[in-house]
């Protein structure tokens, strides 16, 4: 009987190690993602292959990068505004919003460069601010376009 009892031990032992190991896999392949913080280098060699990282850029407008992961021949990126220089009403357009862009993989060009290739919130929000602001010029400076066009 203290036999079984010791090949039982070994079975659970092993079982839990499996498993735990398991785990680990299961977390590093879905949630884990290189933190370069604002180290833009860093997330441009993650970028190159196309592999799970995040950077913080920094500017007059701060956007967090996610390297999600690859869809055929096209790299996954998530989006997100952090801060930025935006006018009081602007801001709630954009706050907590993100969006997911594609870039061929190797690109090292910013994801949000080519808006036309990202959806989302973000984008959204993004192009209310430009056509809000396209609105107030033309309001603004309506009788210089109407006299261009005359």
């Amino acid at each position: 009987m203290g036999k079984n009892k010791t090949v039982a031990k070994i079975k659970i032992a092993l079982f839990s190690i499996i498993m735990l190991a398991f785990l680990f896999l299961l977390w590093a392949n879905f949630f884990y993602f290189k933190d370069c913080g604002k180290n833009e280098n860093c997330f441009k060699d993650y970028q190159k292959t196309c592999s799970r990282a995040k950077y913080i850029e920094d500017g007059e407008i701060i956007f967090s990068r996610k390297i999600i992961g690859r869809s055929r021949d096209s790299c996954i990126y998530e989006i997100g505004f952090v801060a930025g220089e935006l006018a009081t009403e602007d801001i709630g357009m954009v706050e907590g919003k993100n969006m997911l862009c594609r870039l061929p993989v190797g690109s090292l060009a910013a994801p949000e460069s080519n808006i036309g290739q990202c959806e989302g919130a973000l984008k959204e929000g993004l192009q209310d601010i430009i056509i809000s602001k396209l609105q107030k010029y033309i309001v603004k400076n309506l009788g210089e376009i109407k006299e261009g066009v005359l």
